[in-house]
């Protein structure tokens, strides 16, 4: 489990599935409005919120530079 961190929490989740090498990820989050675990059918490539768990906010910023607007997901939601 990671803690919300803007400027942290990519590089080490990264890091450590260099470490495992796992044949697959996937990543949960939680949604204060559901009442259940639920996959995400797309992944906006942005980050907004805050604050995180050490007071940074952040508005509408890129998470990959050169990515797509969005991920769509292949696993059924």
């Amino acid at each position: 489990m990671l803690l919300v961190d803007f400027s942290q929490s990519s590089l080490c989740c990264l890091e450590y599935l260099e470490q495992i090498q796992p044949d697959v990820v996937m990543s949960l989050g939680l949604a204060a409005e559901r009442t259940k675990i639920t996959s995400e059918r797309v992944a906006i490539n942005c980050q907004d919120g805050g604050p995180d768990n050490r007071g940074m906010r952040v508005q509408d910023e890129l998470i990959v530079e050169e990515g797509p607007g969005a991920y769509f997901s292949a696993l059924l939601c």
